[in-house]
């Protein structure tokens, strides 16, 4: 989900249309890290494919056009143009999850420490080039600032800093569809404002602001809820996510 309506530091809300790797959040310590890969989702907007977690020496990916839950191997730092390799290996000692991403509450996972928290969720749409996407919250003590939660200025992951192997980017540019330069930058974006969205495919945007206006939905969501409903060719699922997503923030406040 390519919107942000709550960050660290009191940083206004955000979106990003970025097609590529993207840093999304780490803590201070540097013992947390998460990255995510978004690429054109096919349905007008950009949308996470894949998303990378490190706790201390340990990393997992989740590739959400599988229903597993997370695989952890080691976290080796590599110089540029070589593999990341590591044995699948259990999770760092302490770790606490619940649920899988694509069951119906999500993933829930609390660091050793308890200081990060993250939540995952898979929503099928068996539409665009994913069929999928994801919805994820992070919350920590001391965040970083740093990536797409925690600064205002964002770039893509450099190579020499990227969590996903070489095997991995290669597998996520295919789910993509992204043939050329996989592993270099991507200026593509899909950034459009909602309005132009909905003309683009032919949505009422009265009508979409007045589904998500739906009293399920909370009030932070309903920008990206309207902007979803357009970009997804109007897909009721859209609003049943976004009240889904917003009664488990609502869960944690």
């Amino acid at each position: 989900d390519p919107h942000y309506p709550k960050r660290f530091f009191d940083l206004p809300k955000t979106d990003n249309f970025g097609i590529g790797l993207y840093p999304i959040a780490k803590s201070e310590s540097g013992d947390f890290e998460m990255q995510g890969f978004q690429c054109n989702a096919g349905w007008s907007a950009s949308s996470y494919a894949a998303l990378a977690v490190k706790i201390g020496d340990k990393t997992a990916i989740y590739f959400g056009d599988d229903n597993t839950s997370l695989e952890w191997h080691p976290t080796w730092g590599q110089p540029e143009g070589q593999n990341m390799t590591g044995k699948p290996s259990w999770p760092p000692e302490g770790l606490t999850m619940n649920g899988k991403p694509s069951d119906k509450g999500g993933l829930t996972m609390k660091s050793p420490n308890l200081c990060q928290s993250l939540w995952i969720k898979r929503q099928a749409t068996g539409k665009g080039i994913l069929g999928y996407y994801l919805d994820l919250e992070v919350r920590m003590s001391a965040p970083a600032t740093w990536g797409l939660c925690g600064s205002a200025a964002v770039t893509e992951v450099l190579p020499t800093q990227r969590l996903f192997s070489h095997t991995e980017m290669t597998r996520v540019c295919k789910m993509c569809k992204v043939e050329q330069g996989c592993e270099g930058f991507h200026e593509e974006t899909t950034a459009k404002d909602a309005t132009s969205i909905c003309v683009q495919n032919n949505i009422v945007w009265s009508d979409a602001v007045q589904k998500c206006s739906d009293p399920r939905v909370h009030e932070d969501l309903r920008k990206s809820c309207v902007f979803d409903y357009c970009a997804t060719g109007g897909d009721a699922s859209v609003v049943d996510n976004a009240a889904a997503e917003s009664e488990h923030l609502s869960n944690d406040d």
